[in-house]
């Protein structure tokens, strides 16, 4: 049979017995010279993935699109903070201004109940759709066009307003 000696049966034995240490010392330390050497081929190569994942500038060469994504994201948010902030002083003014009535003597201003979570809803109603908008719109270039909604031309649907906090509708007069 033409088989080669696996290392497992009385050949390795054989040769074990055969070699003097000074061949062992020299046998282990070329296998520990090769393994070192491929280790540091992949390190070397881990180095290299490392610095390209986390330079910015090539990252944003490759992926151009996503890289538009996240600034759009990013300007949203910042957009959406600063809409939200006034949005919170022009709504604590009217509050104030509701209060210098209330005590010159006009009806009490009702007493509103306090929701910290108000301006979480309302960015999330801000930042939800701008998000969907874009990630839409960076995956349109590979999808079908599509035919625009009913009830506009541009395929755009209407929003309807936010709500206004603190402000009671009017009531109806009677007849």
């Amino acid at each position: 049979m033409d088989e080669e000696p696996t290392g497992v049966g009385p050949e390795r034995a054989a040769a074990k017995v055969e070699e003097t240490p000074a061949v062992q010392v020299s046998r282990l330390r070329t296998e520990i010279d090769a393994t070192r050497d491929e280790l540091g081929t992949y390190i070397s190569e881990l180095d290299r993935r490392r610095h390209e994942a986390l330079d910015l500038k090539l990252q944003a060469k490759r992926h151009p699109a996503l890289a538009l994504g996240a600034g759009v994201a990013i300007l949203g948010a910042v957009a959406g903070g600063l809409a939200m902030a006034i949005r919170a002083r022009r709504h604590e003014a009217a509050g104030r201004e509701l209060r210098r009535k209330a005590r010159r003597g006009a009806s009490p201003a009702p007493a509103a109940r306090a929701d910290p979570g108000w301006m979480f809803r309302i960015f999330l109603k801000a930042a939800v759709p701008i998000g969907i908008a874009v990630v839409t719109r960076l995956l349109s270039h590979r999808a079908k066009p599509r035919r625009p909604a009913a009830g506009r031309a541009d395929g755009l649907r209407d929003f309807p307003d936010p709500p206004r906090y603190g402000v009671r509708p009017a009531p109806l007069a009677h007849r």
